[in-house]
C-alpha cells in the first residue's frame, strides 16, 4: 500500500504566523515608537537639548549678573558707556531736605573735574559729602542696616518705636528710624 502524505497545512500556518510575528516585533523593536532608532534619535535630541540648555544658563547667568549691577539697589556705573563715564552717582538720604549727608559715588574712570564738580554741588546744596565706592548699599544704608535691626531687637524687647524715634532725635539726629522709615 502506498501512502499518501498530506502536506502539513498546519505546520506550515504556524511557523507562518510565527515568522510573520517575529518579523513585526522585530520592526517594532528596532523603528517603532519605542524602538531602537527611535531611543536613539530621543538620546541624540537630549543630547542637543543638554547643550542647548548650557549655553542658554550661561546666557541667564551673564543677563543676571548685568541686570543686578543696573537695578535700583545697585548701579555699576562701570558698566556704561566711555561718554557716560562723565557722571556721577549722588545718593541722597530720606527725606533729603531734612537728612544732610549725600554721598557722592564715582566711577573707576570718572574724571577728577567731573568729581570736583559734584563736591562743589553738594555744598551749594548744603549737604555734608563723602566720597563712597561703587557697592551694595554704599556707606549710609549699611550703617542704616545695622542700626535698624538693633532698633527691631528693641522693640521686640518691648521699647516703643516711639520711644525710639525720641531717643534718637535726642541723640542728634534730624529724624527718628522709624518716622523715617514711614
Amino acid at each position: 500500500m502506498t501512502s499518501r502524505t498530506r502536506p502539513a497545512f498546519g505546520v506550515m500556518i504556524f511557523f507562518a504566523v510565527a515568522f510573520s510575528l517575529g518579523a513585526y516585533f522585530t520592526f517594532a523593536a528596532v523603528q517603532g515608537n519605542y524602538g531602537l532608532f527611535r531611543r536613539a534619535e530621543v538620546q541624540a535630541d537630549a543630547a542637543k537639548l543638554r547643550a542647548e540648555l548650557e549655553v542658554l544658563q550661561t546666557r541667564v547667568a551673564r543677563m543676571e549678573n548685568l541686570t543686578r549691577r543696573l537695578s535700583d539697589e545697585f548701579l555699576d556705573l562701570d558698566l556704561l558707556d566711555q561718554q557716560a563715564r562723565d557722571v556721577l552717582g549722588l545718593h541722597f538720604f530720606s527725606p533729603a531736605n531734612i537728612m544732610k549727608l549725600l554721598e557722592i559715588v564715582v566711577p573707576s574712570a570718572a574724571a577728577d573735574d567731573t568729581v570736583a564738580t559734584g563736591f562743589a554741588f553738594a555744598k551749594r546744596l548744603g549737604k555734608v559729602a563723602v566720597r563712597a565706592a561703587n557697592s551694595d548699599g554704599f556707606i549710609g544704608n549699611r550703617i542704616l542696616n545695622a542700626y535698624a535691626e538693633a532698633a527691631s531687637f528693641m522693640v521686640e524687647d518691648g521699647a516703643s518705636p516711639y520711644d525710639i524715634d525720641e531717643a534718637i532725635v535726642g541723640f542728634g539726629f534730624p529724624i527718628g528710624l522709624y518716622a523715617m522709615f514711614d
